[in-house]
């Protein structure tokens, strides 16, 4: 199945439209200002994911819409240019619903299910790096973990 990236340019923001939860990570007022950068994958014709990068003004004015379209993760191009030091990071997995932005872009109904997964990272300073939302449709979704019994303790089923 061929696959397509389609790009927006990277923008930097700074309205009151910015998620509270963004604001929240990287400290910001309403007046303060955040890089964005989005992108759509398309397969057969139909866009599949819709990937948006948030991060400080400093680090989005490094990336160029060239380095997206060679595919690179946003987080690959920023260490290739400097010397980054992921410290860690939060993954949350939630499901939403399209809104108006997101079916623009997808050309999917307003209220249509997907899930989202939201990454924080922050540096070994513990200063936030990025957030990365990765919103795919809910029917082409799916999660698989491999597990083993020595992974669980099973003495809760125990009768007492």
């Amino acid at each position: 199945m061929p696959r397509k990236m389609v790009l927006a340019e990277p923008t930097i923001s700074g309205d009151a439209n910015i998620a509270n939860h963004i604001r929240d990570f990287f400290g910001l007022s309403n007046e303060d200002r955040i890089g964005r950068i989005q992108r759509v994958i398309m397969s057969n014709k139909v866009p599949v994911p819709l990937v948006e990068n948030f991060m400080p003004v400093e680090l989005v004015k490094l990336i160029s819409k060239k380095e997206i379209r060679q595919k690179k993760s946003v987080l690959r191009i920023l260490s290739d240019k400097m010397d980054l030091q992921i410290g860690g990071g939060k993954i949350f997995l939630e499901a939403i619903a399209a809104d108006q932005e997101m079916s623009d872009i997808l050309g999917c109904q307003v209220m249509e299910p997907f899930m989202c997964s939201r990454l924080f990272l922050r540096s070994v300073s513990i200063d936030p790096i990025e957030i990365v939302n990765y919103y795919m449709r809910a029917d082409s979704y799916k999660v698989q973990f491999n597990v083993s019994l020595d992974d669980f303790d099973l003495s809760a089923f125990d009768d007492k």
